[in-house]
């Protein structure tokens, strides 16, 4: 019988803020680079391109309103920090605009309100102490 393994619990945080209602976390992280194509060699290799990390926050909404609302930091493309405390003690810490929201209700569904953010690409870090 092998051991049960534990798994991890991320959390995200809004300018130091944690965000206690958020239940789904992604992060997008992309090269930016193009595929080099030529005639002699066919696929060469990729030409570097703009990196970037994208990351979307999905948060129930509770009947005294929003834990976060983005509108403010949207309107005037205000620097925002968010933060993704994720597994093993690996954090990914972005810096960018929040570039989209959307709030979402339907029938037997929770409230949900979803927002965006676009930076420069960012790699996980191991958090110390």
């Amino acid at each position: 019988m092998s051991a049960q393994i534990q798994y991890v619990l991320a959390l995200s945080t809004v300018d130091g803020a944690i965000q206690l209602q958020v239940h789904n976390i992604r992060v997008g992280r992309s090269t930016g680079s193009q595929a080099v194509k030529t005639l002699g060699l066919g696929y060469a290799g990729e030409s570097p391109g703009a990196a970037m990390v994208e990351i979307s926050v999905d948060a129930a909404v509770p009947a005294g309103g929003f834990e976060f609302q983005a509108g403010a930091k949207m309107q005037s493309l205000i620097q925002t920090a968010l933060y993704v405390l994720g597994p093993a003690v690996q954090t990914l810490k972005a810096q960018g605009q929040i570039t989209s929201d959307e709030f979402k209700q339907a029938v037997d569904s929770p409230a949900v309100y979803t927002f965006s953010l676009r930076g420069p690409f960012v790699d996980w870090a191991t958090s110390s102490g």
